[in-house]
């Protein structure tokens, strides 16, 4: 048998330390190359468009100077010679407060380009949205989103309302 000595001991304590170290290491390493994966997956766009078509009475672009807009056919709230769009705008980025719904969408049927006849709006801020009132003039018909300093214009086409 070998006798120890009073060093050998330090030795030994030395190597478990080492290896402990390196192991603390190696997860630290991993640990970052984990974190700094899932922040590049939540950074990333899909690639799958967010736009429908306007045959099924919903129609959304995608954002353009980060604000999205959608425009809805309301059937519900249609009736008679009165047809509803509901037209919403949302943002992380932009004030949208200032936008009039009824100076900034219209309706155009034919090359004639009707305004609302009445705009109900609701939200504020990033989120803000209008149930506007047309006199129905036939179909198809084109919902436009003039556009404002914030927004770019945007048009919605409806081929025929369900």
């Amino acid at each position: 048998m070998t006798k120890r000595r009073e060093g050998d001991k330090i030795i030994f304590e030395n190597l478990n330390i080492m290896k402990y170290k390196s192991l603390g290491i190696e997860l630290a390493v991993i640990a970052g190359i984990l974190v700094w994966q899932i922040i590049s997956i939540a950074g990333t766009k899909s690639n799958f468009p967010d736009s429908a078509s306007g045959n099924d009475g919903i129609e959304t672009q995608l954002p353009v100077g980060q604000v999205s807009v959608e425009a809805n056919y309301l059937p519900g709230k249609s009736e008679g010679d009165k047809i509803a769009f509901e037209v919403a705008l949302n943002t992380h980025s932009v004030n949208l407060n200032d936008i009039d719904f009824q100076k900034t969408v219209v309706m155009q049927v034919g090359g004639k380009t009707f305004a609302s006849l009445t705009a109900k709006v609701s939200g504020a801020d990033h989120h803000r949205s209008a149930e506007l009132i047309f006199s129905m003039a036939g179909v198809p018909l084109k919902i436009i989103f003039l556009g404002t300093e914030a927004v770019e214009r945007k048009e919605f086409e409806f081929e025929k309302l369900k």
